[in-house]
């Protein structure tokens, strides 16, 4: 497994990604990280590249009103497997909910230590650029968030109450 930024060789498998996540609960773009993209603007090889290249230019030329990210990806060969969203710096809404991570692993790939690798990665992004504590978040009820971000040395920041905020040594 490498964990590589956007690349356009997992086309195929990042659509079938998508379409796992589409039928556990709707929210494809979300977990594959295709934010402000549908679907039909991916689904051909120009298209999914623009993205690509989109995702992988947000930390030095973000979107007016987005913080800095950097966007990896992990990969097997041509598979998609996830990402992890790094969020350079927290504004208000950040800070309430979403944090300096974010990560999502496919269906089909989850419960492989895919989620930790990513967790990793973002942390270490995160020390190299200076962040010393991440704030790292999930849902209340995931368990499976709950004990990643816990085993990378996550302190809960406060009781939960339909957010668990942690805060994640970087180094």
């Amino acid at each position: 497994m490498e964990i590589v930024p956007p690349t356009p060789r997992v086309h195929a498998s990042f659509l079938a990604a998508w379409d796992e996540f589409d039928a556990e609960d709707g929210q494809g773009a979300d977990w594959t990280a295709a934010f402000g993209h549908e679907r039909a603007q991916v689904a051909d090889a120009e298209g999914f590249a623009a993205m690509c290249a989109r995702r992988g230019g947000e930390v030095d030329s973000p979107p007016p009103g987005f913080v800095p990210v950097a966007t990896l990806w992990a990969v097997e060969g041509d598979e998609w497997l996830g990402r992890v969203s790094i969020r350079h710096r927290l504004n208000d809404a950040l800070r309430r909910e979403g944090g300096h991570l974010g990560y999502a692993v496919r269906p089909s790939a989850r419960r492989r230590g895919i989620a930790t690798t990513l967790m990793q990665a973002g942390l270490d992004e995160l020390a190299g650029i200076g962040v010393a504590q991440a704030l790292v978040t999930c849902d209340a009820g995931n368990g499976p968030s709950a004990r990643i971000i816990e085993a990378a040395g996550g302190v809960l920041e406060s009781p939960p109450d339909h957010k668990r905020r942690y805060l994640v040594p970087t180094a």
